[in-house]
This record gives structure tokens, sequence and C-alpha cells, in this order.
């Protein structure tokens, strides 16, 4: 082991260099430098690249001295330490003649193809010629700077046709000093709109007891010609492919030929020069022998049901997969497939029953059927709307009211006349008289749906309203108060009422006040003694008492009492009574209207 302490070399490459030869020589003199290095006991070393400078006998720096030729040479210099350590850099000489071709191209060309035509003849002149300088060569060789030469990209003559699309040419110098390239684009536009003839082979029939079969040169190879292309390209698509990676393209698919049961179609494409291409197809039909069908269960039945609201007397279902189910199908090789028939237009199942028919067919054709039942119920009940409520007067001297309700409607998704009846809350029939108060009528449509009708209903008020007020019945009778001597006399209700009668409830006497007594005299008048509270009413307005008093300057005294009674719905009859103190017996009482009045303080 040698432990070396000191740094490895480095090495700076001189400046490269660029001369022009002499006139008239192939090569020219160049003084190319030292590098700059650094290190201990280091020894430089400079190599050319061109081979023809062997380091013979051994040297350092062979041939370095040397004449360079035209062109670009390159010096490799290494530093090498004592031990063995090195450091390189390249330096670029580059010698240049002012002897060399050089060349110009004619410019680019575009020429327009003859009607029905796929190529141009183009001649010399119409293409033109390029430019050259430079010296003369020493010897008779092809692509003279005097006679440059010319290749074009499809490789035939110069003469021949040009097809449509772009043919470049290019175009070379030669002499003892190097040579010199350019290239012109000769353009041919031809309208063609024909697509090529495609030719595909014929379709293939195959029988497995194993799922695939394997078919290559089977397949045949399909052909094309074309009115410009001589050479059509083709494109097979559609044989089974199978993974074949490589280091470059671990994506890479290849042909596999190992075709499954059922059939495969293979597309064939042919595209010509201009892009008008055709397509065809075959058709690899491999079957199963002997035939082995496949199995399928189908979902379950189902029922649906219309809902509520709903309008029409069906089920649409959005989502036949999500509502329905799907089926499940097996075979024995894979690529069984299963369709669903027998489903309603715009999948809108009607009432009842519809049988769906789950179609199970493997590759090779073989079917298998099995049905699933989808059932509609309705079980929307009827839309009822009630006649308006009715607020009605009970008819005259009667409790009740003879009224006609009129009759609830009603409609139906399914049921164009659903039944309608109403059952009063009394149980009476609907055209009997009415009561006091409110009946009500539930009304009930119900449709004929099957197995269990669906039924809605709604409720109608009738309220009988009494506003018929009861009847007092007085004898008539007109007491007299006499003398006047200013003493009370007592007199009852029974005094002057004797009967009371209503249309709905059963009143008597005993519900009568009084209500108020009036007087057609102040009650501090000349000559009636002017004493106080004329008129009393007990405290249950039951009775009453009045003074026998009169003006003496006047004609009477006429006390008027008011009775009252109050049914049930608070209709208040009245009727009053009237008793007289004469200015004297015998002389009529004037009543001349009321002049105060005492009010009672029943209800």
């Amino acid at each position: 082991m040698t432990v070396v302490d000191a740094p490895n070399p480095t090495i700076s490459c001189p400046s490269d260099k660029t001369v022009q030869a002499p006139s008239g020589q192939t090569e020219a003199n160049v003084s190319v430098g030292s590098p700059t290095v650094t290190g201990s006991g280091v020894t430089v070393r400079g190599l050319r690249s061109d081979s023809q400078h062997i380091d013979d006998p051994p040297s350092d720096f062979p041939g370095l001295t040397d004449p360079y030729p035209i062109g670009k040479t390159l010096i490799t210099w290494t530093a090498t330490d004592q031990y063995g350590r090195s450091a390189s850099c390249v330096q670029k000489i580059i010698v240049t003649s002012q002897d060399a071709p050089t060349i110009t191209c004619p410019s680019d060309k575009t020429f327009t193809a003859a009607s029905g035509e796929c190529t141009y003849t183009a001649t010399a002149g119409q293409i033109g010629s390029p430019t050259t300088s430079g010296a003369a060569s020493s010897a008779d060789e092809p692509c003279k700077v005097s006679n440059p030469c010319a290749v074009r990209s499809d490789h035939v003559a110069l003469t021949d046709p040009f097809p449509a699309g772009q043919t470049l040419i290019t175009w070379t110098a030669t002499n003892d000093f190097g040579s010199a390239s350019c290239t012109q684009t000769i353009t041919v536009n031809a309208v063609d709109n024909t697509p090529p003839t495609l030719h595909v082979p014929p379709d293939v029939n195959a029988t497995t007891s194993t799922c695939t079969a394997t078919l290559d040169d089977e397949l045949g190879v399909a052909t094309a010609e074309d009115n410009c292309t001589s050479s059509v390209h083709i494109t097979r698509t559609g044989v089974p492919r199978v993974a074949c990676p490589t280091p470059s393209d671990p994506n890479r698919t290849c042909e596999s030929f190992v075709f499954p049961t059922g059939t495969t179609i293979i597309t064939y494409t042919s595209t010509d020069a201009a892009g008008n291409s055709t397509s065809g197809t075959q058709r690899v039909t491999v079957t199963e022998d002997p035939p082995v069908p496949p199995t399928i269960d189908a979902p379950a039945d189902i029922t649906l049901y219309t809902g509520p609201n709903a309008t029409s007397c069906s089920v649409t279902v959005s989502n036949l997969d999500a509502t329905l189910g799907t089926a499940t199908a097996s075979d024995n090789c894979p690529g069984v497939t299963v369709a669903r028939s027998n489903v309603p237009a715009g999948n809108v199942f009607p009432l009842g029953n519809t049988t769906i028919t789950y179609t199970a067919t493997d590759r090779s054709g073989n079917t298998a059927n099995d049905h699933q039942v989808v059932t509609v119920v309705d079980n929307t009940p009827p839309v009822i709307s009630c006649p308006a409520n009715i607020i009605h007067n009970t008819d005259p001297g009667l409790c009740s009211a003879v009224i006609n309700p009129g009759t609830a409607t009603a409609t139906d998704n399914c049921d164009n006349s659903p039944t309608v009846n109403g059952t009063r809350s009394d149980n009476q029939p609907l055209n009997a008289p009415y009561p006091k108060g409110t009946t009500t009528i539930t009304w009930t449509a119900t449709d004929h749906a099957s197995p269990t009708p669906n039924q809605s209903s709604c409720v109608q008020t009738i309220t009988v309203e009494d506003h018929e007020s009861p009847v007092i019945t007085t004898n008539g009778v007109t007491p007299t108060l006499w003398p006047a001597n200013h003493a009370y006399h007592t007199f009852n209700v029974t005094d002057f009422v004797i009967a009371v009668t209503d249309n709905c409830d059963s009143l008597t006497v005993s519900n009568v006040v009084i209500e108020k007594v009036t007087s057609d005299e102040p009650e501090h008048g000349g000559g009636d003694g002017n004493t106080s509270n004329d008129i009393i009413i007990a405290s249950d307005c039951k009775s009453l008492q009045v003074r026998a008093e009169r003006a003496n300057n006047a004609d009477g005294r006429v006390y008027t009492i008011t009775f009252k009674v109050t049914d049930s719905s608070g209709n208040v009859g009245r009727k009053t009574a009237t008793i007289e103190v004469p200015k004297n017996l015998g002389v009529p009482v004037v009543d001349s209207g009321p002049h105060y009045t005492v009010t009672g303080t029943c209800p």
C-alpha cells in the first residue's frame, strides 16, 4: 500500500486553433502551443486524432509539429504524475481552405400534376442547377465542382417523374480540398381523391373443444392497389394481442393469434400517400364442438307500487338494474353476455303483471333463458274534494233545517269512477233535516284497486244556527192603581206572563225576567208628592214595586214593564205590559212616552 501526500495532477489545454491552408495546399502547419499542468513528477503527452501520425519512434508529442489536413483534428493532452494518476483535456485544430468547394442549391420548386395524374416529369431547366465555387479537382471524378451530383430522396434518376408530395434533391460538389452539399425540395401537387382498392381475405370458421383456437396463416393476407401510390400501406386490427414487453418498450403488445369462441372482427385498412383509405372486415368465427349452453338465473320477482300522489296507473323505472336487479349467468367459456327483453316501452310498467325475459348468450351463440315477473300494484288513494262547508239558519218554527249538502267529487290514477259515499255524524240520511249545531259529513272515495281498494276521505261541516227569538205571551191585563196615595204596589212576572214558546228550547214563565220599567211622568212632578224610587225592580227580576201617584196637572201616569226571555242561542224575546195611575178615577190615562227608566240587573 502506497500512501501519497500530493494532490492529483491538473491540465489545461492550449486554446483551439483555426488556420487557413495556403492556396493549392491540402494541409497547413499549426503551432499548437503547450498545456498548463500542475503536480509532482508530471509527464505530458499529446496525441492527434488522425491515425497517420504513429508514435514511432516513441515520443511525448508524436506528430504534433507535422502539417494538419484541411478539416478538424483533435489533440488529446494527458498529464500523468509519478504515481500513475492522470488528467486530460482536448484541443481542437481547424484547417480551412480558400480552395474548398461551396455550393448553393437552386430554389425549391412546386409543380402541379395534370388532371387525373399523380406524377410530374420536370425538365432539367425546370429543376435548375446549383451555383458552385472552389478549385478544380486534379482527377476526373464524379461530383466535380464544375459538374455537381444530384441524388433524389426516392433514389431514382433525376429525369424520372416526381411523385405527388415532396421529393428532396441533394446536390454535392467535391474537389481535392473537400466537399459541400445542399438540399432542394421538389413539391408536386396532385389531387388524389381516389382511395385504394382493398382485397380482404375471406371469413374464417373454426371449431374448438377448448374455448380457443389458434389461427395464423388461416387468416390470409390482405392486398391493395392504388391509382397513385405504388406501395399502399395496409394495417390490421382486431387480432387478439398479448403483452410482449422489451426494455425500450415495456408496454409493447404482439398479435397472439389465439381466438376465443364467438366472432372476432378483424379490420384491414389500406392508405395511399395522399391519405385516402379503404377499410374492410374479416369475420373469424370459433364455435364449440360439441356445444355447451350457458346457465342463467333471473332476479327474483318484484312488486312495484304506484305510490302516493301518482297521476298514472303505471310505474316508470329510471334504472332497470337498480330496481329489477340483474341476472347471473355462467358458461364453460368466458364471454357470456346477458340481455333483458320484454321491457315495456319507456320502462313504463303497466298495472298488473309483466314477464321479463333474461337471455344468456355465449360467444358460440348458445343461449339459455329465465324469467322475472314484475307486478305493479295500485296503492294510490283517490283524490277527493268535499263540497263547501254550509252555515244555515233553522227553518221557521223549527230547530232544524232542510239542506242539500251537495256531493264530494273524486279522481283516481287508475279508476275513472271511484265510488263516493257520505256519512253524517248523527247517522241520519244525507237528505234528513239537519239539527241546530254542527253536523259533519265524512265523504269517502273508494277506487276498485285489487286486491285492496284504496280510500281517501274529507270532512264537510253543516252548521245550523238558531236566530229565531222566543215568544212571550201575556194575559193582556192592565192594572189600575187608585187612590193615588203614593203607596207601593207589588207585581210579579206571573201577574202578566202566562206562557213562553221557542223553536228550539223548552222555556217556561220561570225563565222570564223584568228587563226594565219606564214611566211617562218624571219621578218628581207637580202634585205627585215628590217621592223617590217610584219604581223598584227586585234583585231576581221576578217582581217590581211601583207607587200609586201621578201629577195633578197631567193626564195620568203609565208604567210600562218590559219582560225578557233568552234562549240557549242567545236569541231574546220581549213583551210589554202596562200599569196605569189615572188623574181621577174614571178618566182615561194617556201614555205620553217614557220619561225615565229603571233597568233590572238580571241578564
